[in-house]
């Protein structure tokens, strides 16, 4: 009879929900034998460890359709039913404590991660600001010495000019030639 009723509300297209309590038989059948009828079966489960029992739940099988694999926890709270993401430790699904443990774990590992990564781009930018500080201290020395060997050979030019104009006057001089315009102005009698 259970099975004419579960053929007609398929034959209408509405969505039955059966639920069956097994006692030690197989997971995949019932008693009435309409495991073969339903086109999905959601096992919810007792998983045991770490001395506590939570709830874990998955579908055992699903025609036609794409589903997940994977165990979920299953909480009962004030605020209803609530389905847990999958979380994977390195003995399997963890549920519970183990759970909330590794969790903790995880994220105290990953703010120490973020704390080091943090701690040497503090580090770097301290580098960066002693090699821009250095830079600027090796500029500041280059350009004093430029100035000063820019200023030392302006002396030097100057120098030169001066000993060519009197290596000039000299050889004027030398030659008797008087400059007509210094005796004129009365340089010469100074």
């Amino acid at each position: 009879m259970l099975s004419r009723l579960i053929d007609f509300l398929k034959s209408k297209h509405i969505t039955a929900f059966f639920t069956n309590l097994s006692h030690g038989t197989s997971i995949e059948q019932t008693e009435f034998g309409i495991s073969s009828l339903m086109d999905t079966w959601i096992l919810l489960r007792s998983i045991e460890s770490g001395g506590e029992r939570n709830r874990g739940l998955y579908v055992l099988k699903s025609r036609g359709m794409a589903h997940s694999n994977q165990i979920r926890e299953f909480l009962l709270s004030d605020k209803g039913a609530n389905l847990l993401d999958v979380y994977s430790g390195p003995e399997g699904v963890l549920t519970g404590t183990a759970r909330a443990t590794l969790e903790a774990q995880e994220k105290a590992r990953e703010i120490a991660r973020n704390q080091e990564s943090e701690r040497k781009k503090r580090d770097l930018e301290r580098q960066r600001a002693a090699l821009e500080a250095n830079i600027a201290a090796l500029r500041a020395d280059f350009e004093s010495k430029e100035e000063e060997m820019l200023t030392l050979i302006q002396q030097e030019q100057q120098k030169e000019e001066v000993l060519a104009e009197e290596k000039k006057e000299m050889t004027r001089l030398r030659r008797g030639e008087i400059d007509m315009k210094k005796i004129n102005s009365g340089e010469e009698n100074r």
